[in-house]
């Protein structure tokens, strides 16, 4: 039996000899340097379509009741996920400079903004932007 020898980071290191192809195939796949970048873009995606479809299971039937179509909710949240996903591309090619310089004024504004109170007296997330510009969720 022989132990053959894989390249990595310059150097000849021994490979196990009981380790299947299809581990060394994953090991070789994970070891390049987007993986991070992959993994995270991934999640994601996946954290999003579960989102949408969470909310298509909760508020089917009350968006039938109220709008007459199981969808209305659900269309909302998806025109605000269509929105947010091409701002969300173009925040992750911004320089952190700008990024920085963003980071101080949103801070105030969320600060001064979770003060408000609604007209029943409870804490409103969003007072000062008119309540038909936010997403259904936080309406």
């Amino acid at each position: 039996m022989t132990v053959t020898t894989t390249r990595r980071s310059g150097r000849d290191a021994p490979a196990s000899p009981t380790a299947p192809s299809w581990l060394a195939s994953v090991r070789a796949s994970v070891d390049r340097p987007l993986t991070s970048y992959h993994l995270v873009l991934g999640v994601s995606a996946l954290l999003l379509t579960l989102g949408l479809v969470m909310v298509l299971s909760a508020s089917s039937v009350t968006s039938y009741q109220t709008y007459g179509s199981s969808y209305h909710v659900f269309a909302k949240q998806a025109a605000w996920a269509a929105i947010g996903l091409p701002l969300a591309w173009i925040a992750s090619r911004l320089p952190i400079r700008v990024i920085r310089w963003f980071s101080y004024p949103a801070l105030l504004l969320a600060v001064a903004d979770a003060s408000g109170q609604t007209p029943s007296g409870s804490n409103a997330v969003c007072g000062s932007v008119p309540k038909s510009t936010l997403p259904s969720g936080l309406k």
